[in-house]
């Protein structure tokens, strides 16, 4: 197969939320697993089809995010089985997730992947600004 033959059979993206907003006392994974589980209704494809999935975050603020692309997986309903890996790229990080899960089905490694991003900019604020801290939400 070429990289030509890859597509894309949808997208998902949660709302812009406000600094200690509504979003903020979600977990990363728990984000991402919202719109993991949206974007396969939405292109019709079952978790349980995934073979892999890719996911770009920047920083690592809880020990979930470690291992941030199995976790949303799992929640989505992708096997235990299937492969799945973290890349960082700063703010490419979720272009790079697209592009090394296109790699992926492109030579054969996969058939369908998940691929997305996630990061939340308040866990980082919080790491700084002491005045940030009561809006920490998971550790």
């Amino acid at each position: 197969m070429r990289l030509d033959d890859v597509v894309i059979l949808g997208g998902v993206r949660t709302a812009i939320g406000s600094f200690g907003g509504a979003l903020s006392t979600m977990a990363p994974f728990e984000l991402g697993a919202i719109t993991a589980k949206e974007a396969l209704h939405r292109s019709g494809v079952e978790g349980g089809d995934i073979d892999h999935s890719v996911y770009g975050h920047i920083i690592t603020t809880g020990a979930q995010d470690a291992y941030l692309a199995r976790h949303i997986a799992l929640e989505a309903g992708v096997p235990k089985e299937a492969g799945a890996f973290n890349v960082n790229r700063l703010c490419g990080s979720g272009v790079q997730a697209v592009i090394s899960a296109a790699q992926q089905i492109a030579l054969g490694d996969s058939r369908l992947a998940l691929a997305g991003a996630l990061n939340q900019c308040h866990e980082e604020l919080i790491c700084c600004l002491p005045q940030a801290k009561k809006w920490r939400a998971h550790g």
